[in-house]
């Protein structure tokens, strides 16, 4: 057996397109994927795997490896080679300075998984569910007194969506905070549209968003968010209902969102509009300075 792992960079993606049937413009084209940062493992000389480093500029900045190995494959050594030669990888880079942990996410099974990270020092840290809802009557929904909405295409600025976002999402696990040029570079990829982004305000205030996207045939609520101080009004509640509808009038396909296992309140409101749990993805992390 002759196993080689290969650099692919974004203008010479052969290999990479041989396991990767869809996706891998979205790969090269991720702001946090580095160009030098993508493999592929050949067998024999036949591409069988690719996996990937994104390095994520959080306050303690950490990367994630995704990746994946094609089943007649598996338990020949192929992942543990790739995960080593990316774990090299963030040693020897100088794109972000400081990295200090890195993660990997998995879908269920993940006994596989364990048994090849755990021993390497990585341990079980979330679990994270990929919901689906068919496609059905949107429930009766209005927006709380007060609250007003327009999407981006209509006149709110980019500025006000990433603001939306960092101060919705500023106190969750692993947060990576979002920047305008960020935000304007979604647009420009053509996943997000401006129609796709909702801005609500309370007057003046700005107190959430929500973001629909398509990959494919895939419908997806891509983000949802309310600021602290505006939760518990049934904000959250109003702007599923608005991107479920949103989506439902282009197409009859499921609409999906991802959502974190531990957060308790907003997995019974995607419950209650609908969503059942259809795939579990679990994600392990270390210390990059581990041996």
């Amino acid at each position: 057996m002759a196993l080689e792992i290969r650099t692919i960079l974004a203008h010479d993606r052969t290999l990479l397109d041989a396991v990767l049937s869809q996706d891998a413009d979205r790969i090269h084209t991720n702001e946090h994927v580095p160009p030098d940062a993508v493999r592929v493992a050949l067998l024999d000389g036949e591409p069988v795997a690719f996996a990937f480093a994104m390095l994520l500029p959080a306050e303690r900045p950490w990367a994630m490896l995704r990746g994946f190995v094609k089943p007649e494959a598996r338990r020949r050594g192929v992942g543990r080679a790739l995960l080593d030669h990316l774990t090299d990888y963030l040693h020897a880079q100088r794109h972000l300075p400081g990295l200090t942990e890195v993660a990997i996410g998995a879908w269920e099974p993940h006994d596989a998984v364990r048994a090849l990270l755990e021993p390497l020092g990585y341990t079980h840290q979330r679990t994270y569910w990929r919901m689906r809802r068919p496609h059905a009557p949107v429930p009766a929904w209005g927006w709380p007194d007060g609250v007003q909405v327009r999407t981006i295409a209509a006149g709110a600025p980019v500025s006000d969506w990433n603001d939306a976002f960092n101060v919705s999402f500023a106190d969750h696990y692993r947060f990576v905070p979002s920047t305008v040029a960020d935000c304007e570079r979604l647009l420009q990829q053509g996943d997000v549209r401006p129609e796709d982004v909702l801005l609500a305000y309370d007057g003046d205030r700005l107190v959430g968003f929500a973001r629909t996207a398509r990959h494919g045939t895939l419908r997806e609520i891509e983000t949802l968010g309310v600021v602290p101080a505006a939760r518990g009004r049934g904000l959250g509640r109003a702007l599923l209902h608005w991107g479920i509808a949103a989506l439902q009038r282009e197409a009859t396909d499921e609409v999906t969102l991802m959502v974190e296992g531990e957060n308790a309140n907003a997995l019974r409101l995607y419950e209650a509009s609908g969503f059942a749990i259809a795939r579990t993805r679990g994600l392990w992390a270390r210390p990059l300075d581990v041996a």
